[in-house]
């Protein structure tokens, strides 16, 4: 009798797992088939084509890479790679269909670093004779940073440019430490060891402060001379017009020429 309950068993068993494996191999191949029409996709070129930047994803040094069965789920992770933009810009600026490249509505996601890759990417593209226009219904600092490259930046009539300069927080543990009365255990050696000093202090020590103003003042420079160089203002009047909130609203941005205009 164990003997028919065995073979009934593994023959469920049997059945179950060539069941999950037809559909794991139908997952498959829909995320393959759908991968192989997406590299597939071309776009005609005719001439006098603009290139639309509409940046709505994180942009990193490399786009993800698509998995086939993740790719069927549609759980793919989604981001813009310097990889593929930066050359896809050096082949258009080479191309003569292609007369210029539209930033429209950027919300740029990533890190200074790579907004000053793909900024300079976008002069080289403008040096070759072509030009570029950028258009936001607001701007923020980095949105900024890069839509100043453009020969012509516009904002919505009831939008800001949030042009203010750069700040650094730190969130400090010590006292939360103590009153939960979990503690770390800490090993450090020098002064400039910063990384695990929110476990030991509540305040920001002088080589700390030392450090992040250091690193802050060179990102600060490089984003005025940037902007400075392309708006055709001085570094000092720029750093007046962050001080004073000079692009709190469309008017007061034209007035301070840090755009051209204002559009719906």
């Amino acid at each position: 009798m164990s003997f028919f309950k065995n073979l009934v068993s593994s023959a469920i068993g049997t059945f179950i797992a060539l069941g999950l494996l037809f559909v794991f191999m139908l997952v498959f191949l829909a995320g393959s088939v759908a991968l192989m029409e997406e590299e597939g996709d071309a776009v005609e070129l005719e001439k006098n084509t603009v290139l639309e930047f509409d940046m709505g994803l994180p942009i990193q040094d490399r786009e993800p890479q698509s998995f086939s069965f993740a790719s069927a789920l549609e759980i793919d992770p989604e981001a813009y790679g310097l990889n593929t933009i930066i050359p896809a810009i050096e082949n258009a600026a080479k191309d003569d269909l292609v007369s210029g490249i539209s930033i429209q509505n950027i919300s740029a996601m990533g890190g200074i670093s790579n907004m000053h890759t793909l900024r300079k990417a976008l002069v080289a593209f403008k040096e070759s004779g072509k030009f570029i226009y950028a258009y936001g219904d607001y701007y923020s600092q980095l949105d900024y940073y890069l839509a100043s490259v453009a020969d012509s930046i516009f904002l919505h009539p009831e939008g800001s440019v949030n042009f203010r300069g750069l700040s650094a927080e730190i969130l400090y543990y010590k006292s939360a430490q103590e009153k939960s009365g979990v503690s770390m255990e800490v090993i450090r050696s020098g002064k400039y060891k910063s990384a695990v000093e929110p476990f030991l202090n509540d305040y920001m020590s002088k080589e700390n402060r030392t450090q992040i103003q250091s690193y802050m003042d060179d990102i600060w420079d490089t984003l005025l001379g940037d902007i400075a160089t392309s708006r055709g203002l001085s570094e000092k009047a720029l750093d007046t017009h962050a001080d004073n909130l000079a692009g709190a609203n469309a008017q007061k941005a034209i007035s301070a020429s840090l755009i051209d205009g204002t559009a719906t």
